[in-house]
C-alpha cells in the first residue's frame, strides 16, 4: 500500500529539517574545532609569512612594522616589542594567551599580537598613536583602516616602545627580518 500524497511531501519536510539541522550542528561544532586545530598548529614560519603577506596586500604604503605581543608579568596584560620570534617565545606566548582566554589571568585589554606600522606622520592629533593591526584568531591581521581598526590599540603615545626602522620586525624590502 503506498503513502498518500500529503504523508509523503510531510515526510520529505522532516527529513529536510533533520538534515538541515545536522548540517548546520556540523557546521557550529566543525568551526571551533578547526579554529582550535590552526592555534595548535600556528608557527613561527606561517606566522611571519601571514605578517609578510598582510603588510604587502594591506598596507602598501608602509615601510616598516614591528610587532608587539602580549606578556604577562605581573596581574595586568601589557605589550613587549619584539625584534624576533623564536619558536620558544611563541610556545609561551601562546600559552600566556590560552591562560588569557580560560582563566583569570593577566587581565587587561593588551591585544595577543599587533603590528604597528610607519613611518608614521601624525594628522594634527597629538594623542593619536601610529596605525596598528590587531592579529584575531583564525581570521589574522585585522586592517588598522578597516572594520577591525582600533584607534590607540596599542595604547597612547608613550605607552610602549616606539616603532623605528631599527626595531621593525618586517621592512618592504626584506620582509621578516627578525631573524638577525
Amino acid at each position: 500500500m503506498t503513502e498518500p500524497a500529503p504523508a509523503k511531501k510531510a515526510s520529505r519536510r522532516i527529513w529536510l529539517i533533520i538534515a538541515a539541522v545536522l548540517g548546520l550542528a556540523g557546521v557550529y561544532l566543525f568551526t571551533p574545532v578547526s579554529d582550535f586545530l590552526g592555534w595548535l598548529t600556528l608557527d613561527v614560519a606561517s606566522f611571519n609569512r601571514e605578517v609578510d603577506g598582510h603588510m604587502r596586500r594591506i598596507h602598501r604604503e608602509a615601510d616598516y612594522a614591528c610587532l608587539y605581543t602580549v606578556t604577562c608579568d605581573g596581574a595586568e596584560a601589557r605589550i613587549e616589542l619584539r625584534t624576533e620570534l623564536t619558536p620558544a617565545q611563541l610556545k609561551h606566548i601562546k600559552s600566556e594567551i590560552w591562560r588569557r582566554r580560560f582563566e583569570t589571568y593577566c587581565t587587561g585589554h593588551a591585544p595577543n599580537f599587533a603590528l604597528e606600522h610607519g613611518p608614521w606622520t601624525p594628522s594634527g592629533d597629538p594623542d593619536r598613536s601610529p596605525p596598528a593591526d590587531i592579529y584575531v584568531f583564525p581570521g589574522g591581521f585585522g586592517g588598522a583602516d578597516g572594520p577591525l581598526a582600533m584607534p590607540n590599540a596599542l595604547g597612547p603615545p608613550g605607552s610602549h616602545p616606539p616603532c623605528t626602522r631599527e626595531t621593525a620586525y618586517w621592512t618592504r624590502e626584506h620582509g621578516v627580518i627578525a631573524a638577525r
